[in-house]
């Protein structure tokens, strides 16, 4: 299953997300040209608090960018092809969330709202650059980094 809160996985410790809300978007991003659409237009390859649902999210605007619709089945053969030659560690994590998207869509039926999607997906997005922001400003003032603060 995912890692959870500050489990050492191997080599690496790993935090916990907010593995809801990343699923749900991914999920969006993967079945729904208009979710992905609106969503890459802002990509900058980091929105996402985890990693793992960065390089799927990533997965899913290049495939947009080069067919012009969302990836739906096709994200398999997607991941696939960017699994080779990584760390087993790391294609296994990314795997798992997108297990985790495959099971969500089952579960929910074919259905993404579109709309609601979007707004939880922009409000994630900025909660994701605010604790970013806070965490630079966090350590910066803790190395005494005032002007760069």
């Amino acid at each position: 299953g995912l890692a959870r809160y500050g489990e050492d996985v191997g080599f690496m410790k790993v935090e916990r997300r907010d593995d809801g809300r990343e699923r749900d978007i991914l999920t969006g991003m993967v079945l729904s040209k208009t979710v992905l659409g609106r969503i890459a237009a802002r990509w900058d390859g980091d929105l996402f608090a985890s990693s793992h649902a960065n390089t799927i999210a990533t997965l899913c605007v290049d495939y947009y960018k080069r067919h012009g619709k969302a990836p739906r089945r096709a994200i398999s053969a997607l991941f696939t092809d960017w699994s080779e030659g990584r760390e087993e560690a790391t294609v296994q994590l990314a795997e798992t969330l997108l297990t985790a998207c495959s099971g969500e869509h089952a579960a929910n039926g074919q259905g993404v709202n579109v709309e609601l999607l979007l707004d939880r997906a922009d409000r994630y997005f900025n909660k994701v650059r605010l604790t970013r922001l806070k965490d630079q400003l966090e350590a910066s003032l803790a190395a005494g980094k005032i002007n760069k603060a």
